[in-house]
């Protein structure tokens, strides 16, 4: 249920190798192969698939040299707030209050629609109005103030990751 529609993936992707020449890569689990394949498959641009072949020390350590993190409210968005990668993290039907992060709202975004039935525990929803709500434009905006803010730190953003 927390799940971020597939083709908005793509387009965020394609749309940030378009403005800003980044790298793309997607992580995950081994029983997330498939979906990123879907994902990768309506892209225009290339990118590079890292489900099920990293370990968590891995992940951290790759997340430091990443530009920005796109995930849904997950395990890797909490890795990336501890080792201090900037991310766009998408919250649908879980317990927003709860699991954000507020610590560093420069480098990381929480993005959140309430609508009534949040927060909710259902591991399907027919509905699925929370991340239907979280919008391509939304999260490109965010995505273009947190790689302005990153380049004139440390020049032109070399990688993405969703």
């Amino acid at each position: 249920a927390k799940a971020w529609m597939p083709e908005r993936f793509a387009e965020v992707a394609d749309a940030l190798v378009g403005k800003y020449g980044v790298r793309i890569f997607f992580v995950g689990g081994a029983d997330e192969k498939e979906t990123i394949k879907r994902i990768q498959l309506m892209m225009r641009n290339k990118s590079v698939s890292l489900a099920g072949q990293t370990t968590l020390r891995q992940l951290g350590v790759f997340f430091t040299r990443m530009d920005l993190l796109i995930a849904v409210d997950s395990g890797p968005v909490h890795l990336a707030a501890a080792v201090g990668t900037p991310y766009i993290a998408l919250f649908g039907p879980g317990e927003f209050y709860k699991w954000r992060h507020t610590a560093d709202a420069v480098r990381q975004v929480s993005i959140y629609t309430e609508v009534p039935c949040s927060p909710c525990v259902l591991f399907e929803c027919a509905d699925h109005r929370c991340m239907r709500e979280i919008t391509v434009s939304l999260v490109l905006g965010h995505a273009d103030t947190l790689l302005a803010s990153r380049s004139r730190s440390r020049g032109t953003p070399q990688s993405s990751c969703t």
